[in-house]
């Protein structure tokens, strides 16, 4: 007979539940058509759900069910541990705390990773813009050591040109620039006193300035 408070099969001499010890008396259930649980051959003990002889008994195996796969968007992907949803960059599932993937620095091949060193190399190439300016010396000076100025963009004067050359302002007689690799000039003294010996033919524009001796001259056309 079975316990009706815990549905537990007791053999028909007995006044109390031997698992829960509640009396039998007046809570026993029985079987459809009386017969025996039998399963294999084999009586059947166990605890039931509820009251109920014919419901299965609770300590049967649970079989769990598959979660149904969620649907991911294209910024997203499943966690190999759990199935969680994660970002497509995700690195580490926020719901088991899988790691993912090793972050992009790691992946880097080992050639593209960054060298740091405490040596520079004096083959290697400045990585800034360079030019020279060489005085000419007269015929009775000896020869100018060529100056070197580095920068996209450096301002001419008297100090690193020529200190004691008094036609060279203290202020800014030129501007140097270095655009997409080539070198520009552009006057920036206020006499107007800079200017660049043509060696090849140059196209003149209206309001060209033209030094021939000594004697300037406007161009227009």
């Amino acid at each position: 007979m079975r316990c009706n408070n815990c549905g537990w099969d007791n053999p028909g001499n007995l006044e109390r539940c031997e698992k829960c010890n509640a009396p039998l008396k007046g809570s026993m259930v029985r079987h459809k058509n009386d017969v025996p649980n039998v399963q294999n051959g084999n009586p059947i003990s166990g605890t039931v759900k509820g009251n109920d002889a014919n419901l299965p008994y609770l300590d049967e195996p649970v079989v769990e069910k598959k979660e149904e796969k969620q649907q991911l968007n294209k910024n997203q992907k499943a966690c190999i541990e759990c199935g969680f949803p994660v970002h497509k960059d995700a690195v580490k599932c926020p719901q088991c705390g899988k790691i993912l993937e090793k972050s992009k620095k790691e992946n880097m091949p080992n050639e593209k990773k960054k060298k740091i060193s405490g040596t520079v190399s004096p083959w290697d190439k400045p990585k800034y813009s360079q030019c020279f300016f060489k005085p000419i010396a007269r015929d009775s000076e000896k020869e100018f050591q060529e100056l070197e100025f580095s920068g996209d963009e450096v301002e001419l004067n008297r100090d690193n040109l020529e200190k004691n050359n008094m036609t060279i302002t203290s202020k800014v007689q030129a501007l140097i620039k270095n655009i997409d690799g080539k070198w520009f000039i552009e006057d920036k003294s206020s006499l107007q006193t800079t200017f660049k010996l043509i060696s090849e033919p140059v196209e003149l524009k209206k309001g060209d300035i033209i030094l021939i001796g000594d004697r300037k001259f406007e161009f227009d056309a």
